[in-house]
């Protein structure tokens, strides 16, 4: 199961790709909502889940990023159910991928 930093993190990867933003764009508005310590670095630990952020910075980042801030922490469909979906109805994964080649 993914874990909410986890989670977090790639929601804002995926929405700020989705924005054309860079990381250098979303620390520099982080900079100026008051963050003063982000920098590139920052915005990509946050989206490997290699830093927590704080409530007041998650509320910053989805006005940088033009969201709500709960819609930082949707449950990714496209991550998150179709692989409980299939190891419950097929199994591991790598199993099945080596079956189909076997």
């Amino acid at each position: 199961m993914i874990d909410v930093e986890e989670r977090v993190g790639r929601r804002i990867r995926l929405i700020r790709r989705a924005r054309e933003f860079t990381q250098e764009v979303v620390a520099g508005e982080m900079v100026r909502a008051g963050h003063l310590t982000w920098v590139r670095q920052t915005v990509s630990l946050v989206e490997t889940a290699g830093r927590n952020v704080s409530v007041g910075e998650l509320v910053d980042m989805a006005a940088i990023l033009g969201v709500i801030p709960s819609e930082l922490y949707q449950v990714d469909p496209f991550v998150d159910v179709p692989r409980r979906f299939f190891v419950d109805h097929y199994g591991d994964p790598a199993e099945w991928l080596a079956s189909l080649n076997a």
